[in-house]
């Protein structure tokens, strides 16, 4: 954190994320966070290969935090990146958990 990334970082922070909300590993996401605010605030819309926005995955990493007002702001955030681009499937979806 706080710090210069070597190439792929970021991109690979947006893969453990989602990986790891995958395996329902929610504390260990939700301690991510800090990260993947740091990630948006780089101004880092989408990082190659992942056609994912890193708004949808600063979301995940806010709602495993418990910080939903968060959480909703990065994927409305994502789902106006991706109505402005013509990527069809990082078009963000949204599931409500309960868990």
């Amino acid at each position: 954190a706080g710090q210069l990334n070597a190439r792929g970082s970021w991109a690979m922070l947006a893969y453990l994320i989602e990986g790891l909300a995958m395996l329902h590993e929610r504390k260990r996401v939700a301690a991510l966070y800090p990260l993947a605010r740091e990630l948006v605030a780089t101004g880092l819309v989408a990082a190659w290969p992942l056609l994912r926005f890193m708004q949808t995955v600063a979301g995940i990493a806010a709602g495993a935090a418990g910080a939903s007002s968060a959480a909703e702001d990065h994927f409305r955030i994502a789902m106006q990146q991706a109505a402005a681009m013509p990527i069809a499937s990082s078009r963000p979806r949204f599931a409500a958990s309960t868990g």
